[in-house]
């Protein structure tokens, strides 16, 4: 037997007891470990479930906040005022802050103030359910908040849901002693689960009270504020079904949460185990020459190919380019998944991006933007001699606009406001920003104070024409603004720029406001 046959038949001797061996361990594993990677797909989806389920509570508690601390309705508590309840305590503010109900305690859990949203069909399920829950659930409620702690959760208004927030009552600067509580809910439609189902791409649904959850006991128990507890597992042929209770503010039972995923893990597991036997098979035809030319033609090369193109596309640091590896294989999926993937992440980074310099209440440029543009602005002036101005605009006498109308009224009137400036902003390269509070600015390009001291007065005669009654104001009884001009010159720093034209707003302001000066 010549040196290439014994070469031939120990190689294989030996892929041959590896193929068997690999099967074997295969048959035996795979099953346990597939289960093992469903149960931890499937907890980490319920995770995720429970996370954007959570978010519906923080969004409602955020809204809370702006309710909890106001001075207004702080002394509202001790000397009712009838005008603010017919301005603040409305359906229609409710709606603005898409708040389905209102309850305003006293330190002793009383109820002061209810406000609700009437249903479509007119119906008012927290007035039908009024004495039930004075006695219950807003007793329970007063009697947590007087030890000053806040909270969020679910509870259950006759046969509906609804999410629900407290907190003590306090002043806008959050001094003194509580005088109260303030009760905020939504209730938990049919439209809200929907939409955490497209936005997790995760199928559930909330059965009734009392629902036996089925299954097996899961080890590690979950907490979130919307459900916490150790969920159950139940398997099927083709679908698995993981169920966790859900209990309100006052233990009691809400709901029985239920999340079903397709079992593909196990089926992709078992048509691995297919590819997996038909490919130790073929290894044992072959020889380790043969196998390592094949390894280094089909998958060394292009693998090293794939993570090269993929480096240069990462180290690009806007994620620009795509892979060029190609195929109908694995590898050829992979370069295809992670084009996907590329172009998934900076589509992603675009709009984070867009995100992070918008203004959130008026959607105008953010300070980032505004930073960046007049970075850019002076870096042309400083090349090229591009000539350009900075308008500084400030609400005149805003902070008591806000103390007379509200809160919510003076978002409205900042929307307004930086509707007017934003028209002002004609041409592609002028911009319109918010800077913070009730402070805007506008980055005018090629053009002169003149044209500067132009747009402004426009700026200041479009929010004079809204006609925003502001009985509070001290210069005219609707909403006005100042606005401080400064025309770019050589040397200018952004921080020079800034201060020239905060000089100005501050002379305008100075000269009775509603007035423009440079």
């Amino acid at each position: 037997m010549g040196l290439r046959l014994k070469i031939i038949v120990t190689l294989l001797a030996i892929l041959s007891a590896m193929a068997g061996l690999s099967v074997w361990v295969v048959r035996e594993q795979l099953l346990a470990d597939g289960l093992v990677q469903e149960r931890v797909e499937a907890e980490k989806d319920l995770r995720r479930l429970l996370l954007a389920l959570d978010a519906q509570l923080v969004q409602l508690d955020v809204v809370l906040g702006s309710w909890s601390n106001y001075t207004a309705m702080f002394e509202h508590v001790a000397q009712p005022n009838a005008q603010f309840r017919r301005d603040e305590l409305t359906a229609a503010s409710l709606q603005a802050g898409h708040i389905d109900w209102f309850y305003l305690l006293d330190v002793e859990g009383r109820t002061l103030e209810q406000v609700e949203v009437p249903a479509p069909d007119g119906a008012r399920p927290m007035q039908a359910h009024a004495a039930q829950l004075q006695d219950g659930l807003l007793a329970h409620v007063g009697v947590l908040a007087r030890g000053a702690q806040p909270g969020c959760g679910l509870t259950l208004i006759g046969a509906a849901r609804a999410l629900l927030c407290f907190r003590p009552l306090l002043r806008s600067d959050r001094s003194g002693p509580a005088r109260g509580t303030v009760v905020i809910g939504r209730w938990l439609t049919a439209a809200m689960v929907d939409s955490v189902q497209r936005q997790t791409k995760l199928r559930f649904q909330l059965l009734p009270a009392g629902t036996a959850p089925a299954g097996a006991r899961m080890g590690a128990a979950l907490e979130a504020q919307f459900a916490q507890g150790v969920p159950t597992l139940s398997l099927h042929a083709r679908e698995l079904d993981m169920d966790l209770p859900v209990s309100g503010i006052g233990g009691q039972a809400v709901a029985l949460l239920r999340m079903s995923a397709a079992r593909g893990t196990l089926e992709r597991l078992q048509q691995s185990q297919g590819y997996l036997t038909r490919g130790l098979v073929l290894l044992i035809l072959l020889t380790g020459i043969g196998m390592m030319v094949v390894v280094d033609r089909l998958v060394v090369r292009r693998l090293s190919r794939l993570e090269q193109e993929l480096r240069s596309v990462v180290d690009s640091n806007h994620w620009a380019g795509q892979l060029e590896v190609t195929g109908q294989d694995e590898i050829g999926r992979l370069a295809q998944y992670a084009n996907g993937m590329i172009q998934l992440v900076r589509q992603q980074m675009v709009e984070l991006t867009a995100q992070s310099t918008t203004d959130v209440l008026t959607a105008l440029p953010n300070r980032r933007k505004f930073d960046e543009c007049l970075a850019r602005l002076l870096a042309a002036h400083q090349r090229h001699g591009r000539g350009g101005a900075l308008v500084l605009v400030d609400v005149d006498f805003f902070k008591r606009y806000n103390d007379s109308y509200g809160h919510p009224a003076g978002d409205q009137a900042l929307q307004a406001v930086a509707g007017c400036l934003r028209a002002q902003a004609r041409r592609p390269e002028d911009l319109a920003a918010r800077l913070g509070g009730e402070e805007f600015a506008l980055l005018l390009e090629e053009v002169d104070l003149a044209g500067a001291l132009a747009v402004a007065r426009q700026a200041c005669a479009a929010v004079q024409a809204l006609g925003l009654a502001h009985r509070a104001s001290e210069v005219l009884p609707v909403l006005t603004i100042s606005c401080g001009v400064a025309l770019l010159r050589a040397g200018d720093s952004a921080e020079l720029l800034y201060s020239r034209a905060d000089q100005a707003l501050y002379r305008a302001k100075s000269a009775g406001r509603n007035q423009v000066a440079a």
